[in-house]
This record gives C-alpha cells, sequence and structure tokens, in this order.
C-alpha cells in the first residue's frame, strides 16, 4: 500500500513553485537560474553556499543534484545529509523524501520509526504522499502496532479530497470492517468513487460487490462492465474474471473466442489462475481445436505456481489417457501416478456438469474473491 515518489519527482515542484519573492537573496537567483540553465557545476556552488548558510531551500536542491548526479558524482550519503538539514528547517518535500529514503533503506538504514516521524511532520505540514504514506505504515504495522483505525482515519481525510488510492482503501476497509463497522454501502460508494477515476482494484472490487450483491443489487452485468473496464487496463484479475464470465455466459452472451483473448491476455502477465483455464480451453477444444500438448503446457505452468485445479487438471489428464507421454517424462513431482485422488471440492472445472449453475457458480466463481490493498 506504499507509494513511492523520490526526489526527483519534487525537483521540478521545488523549481516550478520558486519565485524571487521567495527569498532576499539574489544568490538563490543565481543558482536556480544557473540550474535551468543545466549548467550544474555553477549551480552546485551558489546552492552549496546557501545550504552551508541554513537556506532550506537550497539544501533540498543540493541533496536532489546528489540524487541524480547533477554535477556531481551520485553520493546517498550527501542525499540523506542534504535532506536532513532541509527536513529539520520544515522544508516540507525533504521531509517527505527523507521518510521514504528510510523507510525503503535507500542511503541509510532501513528505520520504520524514523520514517513515521518524518511522514508525521511531513503529514501535518499537508503533504498528501506523507498522509497516504503514513495511513498505510498504520494499516501494515510497519514499525509500529498495526492500527487500523488511525489507518482509516487517514484514509478517509484524503478520500475525502478525492484520493483514488485512499478511496480504494478506504473501501476495503469498509468491506472487511478494519477500523470501522463493516459497512458494504459504504465501500460501494468509495468504490465507485475510486473506481471512476479509472483505479484498476477498485473497479476489480466493485465487480465483485455486484456479483455477491453486497451493499447494491446483485448485477451480473454490472460486474461485467467494472471487469472489463479493469481488463482493458490490463490487471491481470480482471482480465481473468473477465474471461471466466464469457466462457460461463454469465452477464455476457457466452464467447469462447473472447474467453481465449481475456486468458491469453492475463497468462501474459503469468497469472496461474488464467493459465489454468487457457488448459482448459485448450483441454475441452472451446472455441478452438483440442489440443492437449497446450492443455498440458499451461496446465503445467499454473501447476508449477501452485494451482490446485491445475494439479488435479494435470490427474485429469493422465486417468483420461490424454498426453501421457509429456506426463511421464516430467520430473516434478505435480501430482502421483500410483494413487490418483481428485477431491470433490476440485471438481469445478473437471465436472462442472454435475453440479447445479447455482453450486458451480459460487465454488468456482466466488470460491477465490479477495480485495487488493497496496
Amino acid at each position: 500500500m506504499k507509494k513511492s515518489l523520490y526526489l526527483i519527482a519534487m525537483l521540478g515542484l521545488a523549481i516550478a513553485n520558486y519565485s524571487v519573492a521567495d527569498t532576499s537573496e539574489n544568490t538563490l537567483d543565481l543558482a536556480v537560474k544557473y540550474y535551468k540553465q543545466q549548467d550544474y557545476k555553477s549551480a552546485k556552488k551558489y546552492f552549496e553556499k546557501l545550504a552551508e548558510e541554513g537556506n532550506a531551500k537550497a539544501q533540498f536542491m543540493l541533496a536532489n543534484m546528489y540524487y541524480i548526479g547533477q554535477g556531481v558524482v551520485q553520493d546517498y550519503k550527501e542525499v540523506i545529509k542534504w535532506l536532513t538539514k532541509a527536513a529539520e528547517n520544515g522544508y516540507v518535500e525533504a521531509q517527505y523524501n527523507l521518510a521514504l529514503s528510510y523507510s525503503d533503506g535507500q542511503g541509510v538504514e532501513q528505520d520504520y520509526e524514523q520514517a513515521i516521524k518524518w511522514y508525521t511532520k511531513a503529514a501535518n505540514q499537508g503533504s498528501t504522499n506523507a498522509q497516504y504514506n503514513l495511513a498505510n505504515i498504520y494499516y501494515n504495522g510497519k514499525g509500529v502496532v498495526k492500527n487500523h483505525k488511525q489507518a482509516f482515519k487517514l484514509f478517509k481525510k484524503l478520500a475525502e479530497k478525492g484520493h483514488a488510492d485512499a478511496q480504494s482503501n478506504l473501501g476495503v476497509m469498509y468491506s472487511n470492517g478494519q477500523g470501522v463497522e463493516q459497512n458494504y454501502e459504504q465501500a460501494v460508494k468509495w468504490y465507485i468513487k475510486s473506481a471512476e477515476q479509472g483505479h484498476v482494484e477498485a473497479q476489480y472490487n466493485l465487480a465483485y460487490m455486484y456479483i455477491d450483491g453486497n451493499g447494491v443489487v446483485q448485477d451480473y452485468k454490472q460486474a461485467f462492465k467494472w471487469f472489463k473496464k479493469g481488463a482493458e487496463q490490463d490487471f491481470a484479475m480482471s482480465q481473468y474474471r473477465l474471461g471466466l464470465m464469457y466462457m460461463y455466459g454469465i452477464g455476457i452472451t457466452q464467447d469462447y473466442q473472447k474467453a481465449f483473448k481475456w486468458f491469453n491476455k492475463a497468462t501474459e502477465q503469468g497469472l496461474a489462475e488464467a493459465q489454468n483455464s487457457l488448459g482448459w480451453i485448450y483441454y475441452k477444444g472451446l472455441g478452438v481445436k483440442p489440443d492437449y500438448k497446450q492443455a498440458f503446457k499451461w496446465f503445467t505452468k499454473s501447476a508449477e505456481q501452485g494451482n490446485a485445479l491445475a494439479k488435479n487438471n494435470l490427474k485429469l489428464m493422465y486417468l483420461e489417457g490424454k498426453a501421457v507421454n509429456q506426463i511421464n517424462k516430467t520430473k516434478n513431482d505435480l501430482f502421483t501416478h500410483e494413487k490418483v485422488t481428485l477431491k470433490l471440492n476440485d471438481y469445478c472445472y473437471l465436472n462442472r456438469f454435475r453440479l447445479s449453475f447455482f453450486h458451480f457458480f459460487h465454488y468456482c466463481f466466488l470460491g477465490s474473491i479477495f480485495f487488493f490493498s497496496r
């Protein structure tokens, strides 16, 4: 749940916000002028003079130059030195970046207590990024005891200002009852606000709210709509779920070719569930010619990532005498030849014709629902 913005991202802000009225020292004017002209050696000379005199902006700019390696040899120790001086002088961008450095252990030993200290100082000065990262620290309990109530409080403040990540995470916390009483209607409200800003995880979770009918009237067409939006942004789990909806005609007309398309896109990102489903398409010849070698290939890729259904599909191939040669050549222990067993609970993909639609949908489609948090 952490958002990382390093010094270089703040550099343009420092220059853009600079004006002659910010300082009475013509030296800073000159330093900025040289910097904009990419005369970094001259810029460093003047920034360094001011930094030594305690000018926070100059200290921050000098830290940037050491971070990027402009007119100096890149040196993270110097970055931390000047960031610390600027942060101690109350420069909010320096406080935020110093917190990031401690959080990630870049240029300094990782220290979450120091990260919290500087995030808090920056957050108190209104830094949105600091507020967001601080909320994540409380949510995950890094360097501090988990405090979902505090995380919720911080996320809510940001969410009310239109922060898409915070809105999505607020939806998660309402969905799970973390730091606040569980409230699906509120979860949907914040998922929608985030999803409408294009946030893929919020779109994914909103789709599931429509599938379950939690906080909204159950609506598979709406679920399809939001999975599709995420899929079109290359979000692998949304691509996979969209493939399932096409495969079984849920909320949309059944279309094996489109199911294949979206499973294939998700497999390009290495998603185990999609690899198994693509294997099933090849195994049963759904919209394509049956191809046991391809089925075996994708079942194996999925099984190697620990997917239980893929392992059972490999067992099924062995039991039915499909691709036995390939199976016998494998050296990994994805299944046992001597005693091949299939659990009834894993029959979703293997023998779905034995299940009523209700049982298939809820055991096979909804069984793996989960929520995202960054």
